[in-house]
């Protein structure tokens, strides 16, 4: 019994400022509030690296547009994104060129196997530097549901509605 994390849960900030007893030093940046992240505007995208080709630069711009929270800190592990972008995108086009088709354009036959495992490949190390900056489907999950609690208390009830489930 006892423990960390036992006891009485914290009273929400908003009720702090309805019964006037909130104090900036005490309440604010608690573990576990919602902070809302920046939102960077197209005009304040970084130009990209110039070494990066095609799918590198969309997915630079693309990153640093829709990702918020990302900050100059992270532009190595971004850049590293991009590369991944362009690795698979020469790959996906060497397996596509590589697959037969007769005179009309018509698949006729299978693609060149080492090239599809060479792609596959490619797609995996893209996943995994993407994993780095939160952009799993699991991640994407957990950050939608934190975005929607509210109340510390309905987290909680949610929480045991959930442990309480059979299966």
């Amino acid at each position: 019994m006892g423990g960390i994390g036992s006891g009485r849960p914290r009273k929400p900030i908003a009720e702090h400022k309805l019964h006037g007893t909130y104090r900036a030093d005490r309440h604010k940046d608690r573990i576990g509030d919602i902070v809302p992240l920046p939102v960077r505007s197209p005009a304040d995208v970084p130009p990209p690296p110039v070494h990066l080709g095609p799918a590198g630069v969309q997915f630079w711009k693309e990153a640093w547009t829709h990702i918020t929270g990302i900050h100059e800190r992270d532009r190595s592990l971004i850049e590293q994104c991009c590369e991944g972008a362009d690795i698979e995108r020469a790959a996906y086009l060497d397996w596509n060129n590589s697959r037969k088709r007769n005179a009309a354009g018509k698949l006729v036959g299978p693609a060149d196997p080492k090239l599809a495992r060479v792609l596959a490949e490619a797609r995996k190390g893209w996943r995994q530097d993407m994993a780095l900056l939160g952009m799993t489907a699991k991640d994407r999950a957990a950050m939608a549901k934190k975005a929607e609690v509210d109340d510390p208390l309905d987290a909680l009830k949610r929480k045991v509605v959930q442990l309480r489930r059979p299966g």
